[in-house]
């Protein structure tokens, strides 16, 4: 029904048809239409002008999309020629007008994978390479008509008659689409109105040519195509879907977890503008605060390797921002976190808040429901600058630099300068194939890191020192030095092996070694303890000095040498004992 007799009478419900394919598509009930001049004499309406308008459209569509699961482009059918002649004296693959798409997978699962969705595969992007392969080949060619045809309707098809050039066709090719139509209608109206509406009209500055002047009372402008030609719809895959823009979302997750997440560290999340009232049809999932809010949503990450990279997950409650792949409101992921209300920015130590700390830097993590903490703190505050590792669990940190106490304020407390490794728990040190540890200076780290020369020569000179005294010893027929070559030894372990390469000790040794003293305390005992060989070696004297008693025991011999000044033994109290049990006893003199 087009039309009623009356404003009386009632329209009849309409019908809305969605179609795709134009077989389906009904013919004017006049079916044809004559090209012929419009004339008050006629008997019936007709199309007073056509002409064809041609444009250039891509010869090939090539569709893509990214398939994360396989980390590789899926190019589906890969460039397909279209089907329309685009030109008489070149082929469609010689014009190479090639139109690449590359687009996001066209679906998202829901939660439990029963949203009965299709999953995206080759045939989605083949459909979709079809469909824009066909919207060009609709848009190569149409058809401008005027028509004085009052009864013709858009998404109805006629055959066009008495043209002297679509006469020349048969069947389908004189068949035509109506895809669009303009019209103009003139109201009879008595004359002296006619001139009040112009000069309305002139007032008002529309375009519209004065009434008097129009060559018809009615006519209409039509957009035509061959009926043969399939008709798609318009549709650029980047620019008919909702504009996105980055938003707020809240990270969510099941009740009793403060961290939600799957393999691969995607979250879930609560978009800002959902409404409770909004989702009452299922559920609430959407604005019920826990993981039925959403699908997995991916998390950008500064580094992302095959088993390596950064991971800072984002943790139940926490606000995040969302931005979108290629604009796709299918497609969210995190591209961030931001601090509001009381979730107040990083306070290291738990002291002090922004602006008076702003010279901090840093990474701060919190134990999952507790109130402990690990840190990398950097302080860059002017002459007070100093780095921090640090664990709340047993107050276990690395301070290096200009050590301070936690900020509160923008200057630092100072508490010392070098570097501080503590922990009020056990410590270890461990260094599989050698350990050096020297006060002596190595200003700006120029030399090698295990550069032990100073202590070799040190330990050299003493060995030389050692070597002449035994040599007077063995001369005067006593027991000389047994530890000497095992110092030799142990300097070769040090030397540096080639001059390319880096210093390293050719055994597990340890080394101290110190300008000035070193100093060994314990309020209980110390213990010296070797399989093979202790030796002591001085510049000058040994000292030894107990409160108590010294014992000394050796299963094979004690032999005591002294070169220039004699031997003194002394017994301020009591006697003086030397027993010789097994044998006899020499007193030379």
């Amino acid at each position: 029904q087009l039309k009623v007799p009356h404003s009386s009478v009632p329209i009849e419900k309409q019908k809305l048809r969605l179609i795709d394919d134009n077989s389906q598509y009904q013919a004017l009930s006049r079916r044809s239409i004559r090209f012929h001049r419009s004339s008050a004499t006629e008997q019936q309406d007709s199309i007073t002008s056509l002409i064809g308008e041609r444009s250039i459209q891509p010869t090939a569509v090539h569709v893509q999309r990214w398939q994360a699961d396989g980390l590789s482009q899926e190019e589906g059918a890969g460039s397909v020629q279209s089907k329309h002649q685009h030109s008489q004296s070149q082929d469609n693959a010689s014009l190479s007008l090639e139109q690449a798409w590359h687009v996001s997978p066209a679906w998202m699962q829901d939660l439990t994978g029963e949203d009965q969705a299709t999953a995206s595969s080759n045939r989605q992007i083949e459909k979709l390479n079809q469909n824009l392969t066909r919207y060009h080949e609709l848009q190569s060619k149409k058809f401008n008509a005027q028509s004085t045809v009052r009864d013709i309707q858009v998404g109805y098809w006629f055959e066009l008659n008495e043209h002297p050039e679509i006469d020349q066709h048969s069947g389908a090719d004189k068949e035509f689409l109506i895809t669009e139509k303009k019209f103009y209608n003139q109201n009879n109206l008595p004359k002296d109105l006619t001139e009040q509406v112009n000069q309305l009209i002139e007032q008002s500055q529309w375009n519209i040519k004065p009434i008097h002047e129009q060559a018809e009372r009615q006519a209409n402008q039509l957009t035509l195509q061959r009926r043969n030609i399939a008709t798609v719809p318009a549709y650029n895959p980047l620019e008919h879907r909702p504009s996105t823009h980055p938003q707020r979302a809240k990270v969510v997750g099941p009740s009793g977890e403060e961290i939600h997440v799957d393999e691969w560290g995607r979250i879930k999340v609560r978009f800002l503008f959902t409404r409770s009232d909004d989702h009452s049809h299922d559920g609430g999932a959407g604005s019920n605060d826990n993981d039925t809010d959403s699908a997995w949503v991916d998390v950008l990450t500064p580094w992302a390797g095959e088993g390596y990279g950064a991971r800072f997950l984002p943790r139940i409650n926490e606000i995040v921002v969302i931005d979108f792949f290629d604009g796709n409101i299918d497609r969210p992921f995190v591209v961030g976190r931001i601090h509001e209300a009381q979730r107040s920015p990083t306070k290291f130590d738990n002291k002090g808040q922004l602006p008076e700390t702003k010279k901090l830097a840093g990474i701060k993590s919190k134990e999952v429901q507790g109130e402990g903490f690990g840190q990398l703190r950097f302080d860059d505050t002017t002459g007070q600058i100093s780095t921090q590792l640090q664990s709340t669990h047993g107050a276990t940190q690395l301070n290096l630099g200009n050590l301070s106490h936690p900020k509160e304020t923008a200057e630092s407390e100072g508490r010392g300068e070098g570097f501080e490794l503590r922990t009020d728990q056990w410590g270890a040190v461990r260094a599989g194939q050698g350990l050096l540890v020297s006060t002596h200076s190595q200003q700006q780290a120029t030399a090698m890191h295990l550069d032990a020369q100073v202590a070799k020569e040190q330990i050299e000179a003493n060995l030389n020192s050692s070597k002449a005294l035994s040599e007077v010893a063995k001369n005067q027929q006593t027991d000389p030095l047994e530890v000497l070559d095992n110092l030799k030894h142990f300097l070769g372990q040090i030397e540096k092996g080639s001059q390319e390469k880096a210093d390293a000790f050719k055994q597990a040794l340890m080394i101290l070694s110190a300008p000035n003293s070193i100093a060994m305390t314990s309020n209980e005992d110390i213990h010296v303890s070797a399989d093979r060989q202790i030796s002591q070696s001085a510049g000058d004297s040994i000292n030894i000095s107990s409160q108590k008693s010294l014992i000394a025991h050796a299963q094979s011999k004690i032999s005591l040498f002294a070169a220039q000044e004699g031997l003194r033994a002394y017994a301020g109290k009591g006697k003086v004992e030397i027993q010789a049990q097994g044998d006899g006893a020499d007193l030379i003199a």
